[in-house]
This record gives C-alpha cells, structure tokens and sequence, in this order.
C-alpha cells in the first residue's frame, strides 16, 4: 500500500465549523502512521497556535481575496513541488480555486465540502467530498460525476470536560438547565426557543453564541419577561463543559446542514431537542436518540421540552442511544478511518 502524502490546504481566515473541523481532522490525520501530511493555511494565530502544540507541520501563503494573488499561486506550486504529495485536499472555494491544475498531475486533488457550493470553483478537482448526504445530492444534480462525490462525515472532540456548578450561573441545584449555542443568526432560530421558554413551567435557558441578532433577542426576553430564566453567555470555547452542565441540548436551527452542536452533545451524553432542519433530520432518530420538532413550532418545541423536564429516565436513554449512534458513525477514530481508506482508494 503506497505512503499518503498529503497536502491539506485551508486559505479562510475565519473561525467557524469548517475551519474547527479542519484542525481536528489535520490533528488525528498527523498520528497515523500511514500518513505524511503537511498543510499550507492563511496566517491566523489562533490556528498557527494549534499547528505548532500538536507539531503539524505547515506552510503559510496569503490567500487574498482576489485569484489573481500571483504570490499565493506561487507559493502553492512551490509547495507541491517541494512536498511532492500524492493527494491535495483542499477546503471551500478560495484554497480550491489557488490549487494548481497543470496537464500532466502527479496528485489528486480533492476539495472538501461543507456547503452547497458554486461548482465552478471545483471544475478542476479529481473528486469532491461532502459532509452530508444532501450535499452530496446536490452536487450529483448539479452535473458532478456520482462516482467522483463522496460523503465522509465529520467528528467532534469525545472527551467529557468537568461539569460547572449551577452556583456559576447563579442557578439552584434543582433549576433544570436548557442549553443552546451559535452564532445569534436568523437560521439558527434562538428566537423560538426563547419564546417557548415562555411556555414551559420551569427551565433556565443558557444561550451561548454571538452575533447579529444579541440586541434583537435581548429585546424579546425582555418583553417576554424572561430575564430571570434566559442568560447570554457570548461566545464561548467551553462548549462541552456547558454541555457536561445542561440537562437538555436544543438545536432550533431554521437552516442547519450537518449539526455539529448534535455530535457535540452526543458525545457529551446529552439529550437532544433539534429542529427538523437537513442536517439533525439526518442525525436523529426520533424519540430514539433525540427528539424533533418541527421548524418555527413554538408549540412543538415547547411540548418536547416539558416532555423531557418530567421523565428523566426518558432523557437518559433518549443520551444513551445518541452516544450509541455519535460512537458508531462519527468518532474520531471512525471518520479518520473513512479518509484514509478513501485516500488509498483513489492513490
């Protein structure tokens, strides 16, 4: 079996879901023994940080915002000949569209996806790996050959961090706490959360996230005099020991492809309330390892959530059955193994 070289390639200089998950994957890909792997990212210091505590080694290139950045096509091609991989994989459109593409290649070049993309900055790619069954539906019906997409799914971190105090968040010992965290986003649906907290009877709702709509959400709980049972967190980077805290997960997300929070706090043996968004549907299974409610619901999502605060067992087993699923299909050590056998196929 031939040695993968491999050159991973993340020209963002955001913080988000893909950008997270490209560290984990780079992290787990650079234990395996079969792997060579170097990476060529865009200057962060966050990241740049992480590289050098797991001893990745990278590469750096501007990435600007427009493709005519010849110093950054240059830097790729120096550092395909010097590396001499036999995979490139690069991560949304602008490290895809810098990737050379000369006549004679000596590498395949995958692009991995986490959205529904314009093809046309993937035009030159060998093979497209998507993160959802839907994505890779779409591309099928956007003209991409079926037998060159390819869905391999991510994975969250499974260490169970130390639980807080409810005394940490001025909370009582027996106050059922309701967790809820990203951007404060119109698609992700903070809003009818909150309103449904307004129909249950008891429940405190940690709301960790920032983003556009804080002042808009601060206005509702406040109008629906919910100060005493909504705190906003702001962004947080402690996400799995507020999941370790809650008692209840919700992911209310109008728009939500994968639903990384859902792994999240499925390895956090958490229950889980989601919206019937693409990428929980595909998750949970109802009243099996989760429960679901239907997208805008207030009522819906009000229901489940009185559901759950009253039958614990219930709550417990609904965790056990989502830990089952999050440890069969998207570990660590499953989703490394998806890449690598894919990665062998196609050398």
């Amino acid at each position: 079996m031939s040695k993968i070289r491999l050159l991973q390639s993340l020209g963002s200089k955001g913080g988000g879901g893909a950008e997270s998950f490209f560290m984990r994957l780079a992290n787990s890909l650079h234990k395996e023994k079969s792997v060579e792997q170097h990476l060529l990212v865009r200057p962060n210091k966050y990241r740049e940080a992480f590289y050098q505590q797991y001893s990745i080694p990278y590469l750096q290139a501007g990435f600007g915002s427009s493709y005519l950045d010849l110093k950054t096509h240059l830097a790729f091609r120096r550092a395909i000949k010097a590396l001499n991989p036999n995979i490139v994989m690069t991560w949304m459109n602008r490290a895809t569209a810098f990737c050379p593409n000369p006549k004679k290649k000596n590498f395949q070049h995958i692009a991995r996806l986490g959205g529904y993309y314009n093809l046309k900055y993937y035009k030159n790619c060998d093979y497209l790996v998507a993160n959802t069954p839907m994505i890779v539906d779409y591309l099928i019906q956007q003209g991409w050959p079926k037998n060159k997409a390819h869905y391999i799914p991510n994975f969250v971190p499974e260490n169970i961090e130390k639980p807080y105090n409810p005394s940490d968040f001025s909370l009582s010992k027996d106050q059922p706490i309701i967790l809820a965290a990203g951007r404060l986003h119109i698609n992700k649906g903070f809003d009818i959360l909150i309103k449904s907290i307004a129909k249950i009877p008891t429940g405190h709702l940690l709301l960790a996230g920032d983003g556009p709509l804080r002042q808009d959400l601060v206005a509702l709980v406040n109008s629906l005099n919910l100060n005493d049972r909504v705190t906003f967190l702001g962004w947080r980077e402690d996400t799995q020991s507020l999941l370790a805290t809650a008692h209840i997960f919700v992911c209310p997300s109008r728009h939500e492809p994968l639903g990384n929070v859902v792994l999240e706090a499925w390895a956090s043996k958490t229950p889980v309330i989601a919206a019937k968004s693409h990428g929980p549907s595909m998750l949970i299974d109802h009243e099996i390892s989760g429960l679901l409610f239907d997208i805008d619901n207030v009522a819906d999502l009000a229901f489940q959530l009185n559901s759950l605060l009253k039958k614990k067992k219930y709550a417990k087993n609904l965790a056990l059955e989502g830990t089952k699923s999050f440890q069969k299909y998207f570990s660590q050590k499953i989703v490394t193994k998806q890449y690598i056998n894919f990665f062998n196929d196609i050398i």
